[in-house]
């Protein structure tokens, strides 16, 4: 079970660390989203649902946007294509511990990450953006909002919960932050 641990603030920085602790298959999921993410961003215009719930309308006016788009939309792909491998390097930076559920014996593996101001934003933007494609797909509007003839028993409504609990744990630790 995710869980996030404050480890009180970093000597040189001051700034506040925490241990974010994942069950081995909440790490195996995570560890294949980046991927799957990329592959999505890899061809915009076949995605465009994505691509505009993660890159909203700018400008009122069609040919402000237009120009908009053409001007700052490949480094803004670019940009997210760099969140991605950052968030690779954080899933492999991950250590092997027992029971991160905090259950000495119980015999869960796991995974824990230590995380600092930058890595937990980091992380925050990664989920959110997992979120708005998996809400897009799903059609999905608002947190409230769910279409009817969803089966809750969905691996995407699922997953989508979990980063939201997840995305809940990390904001909290950032409100700490500052």
């Amino acid at each position: 079970m995710t869980r996030l641990e404050s480890k009180g603030r970093d000597a040189d920085s001051g700034r506040r660390l925490w241990r974010l602790h994942l069950l081995e298959v909440e790490a195996a999921i995570l560890r294949g989203l980046p991927e799957q993410l990329r592959a999505l961003l890899a061809n915009p215009d076949a995605n465009r649902a994505v691509v505009d719930r993660l890159f909203p309308v700018s400008y009122a006016d069609p040919a402000e946007e237009r120009e908009n788009r053409r001007l700052l939309g490949q480094g803004l792909l670019e940009e997210r294509q760099e969140l991605l491998d950052q968030m690779e390097a954080e899933l492999d930076r991950a250590v092997p511990e027992d029971s991160p559920g905090g259950e000495p014996g119980k015999g869960d593996k796991g995974v824990a990450v230590q995380l600092d101001g930058g890595q937990l934003d980091l992380w925050l933007r990664f989920v959110n953006d997992v979120r708005l494609v998996l809400a897009t797909d799903l059609g999905v509007t608002s947190d409230d909002a769910a279409p009817a003839d969803e089966p809750p028993e969905d691996p995407k409504r699922a997953l989508l919960e979990y980063l939201g609990g997840l995305e809940s744990i990390l904001v909290e630790a950032a409100r700490q932050e500052f």
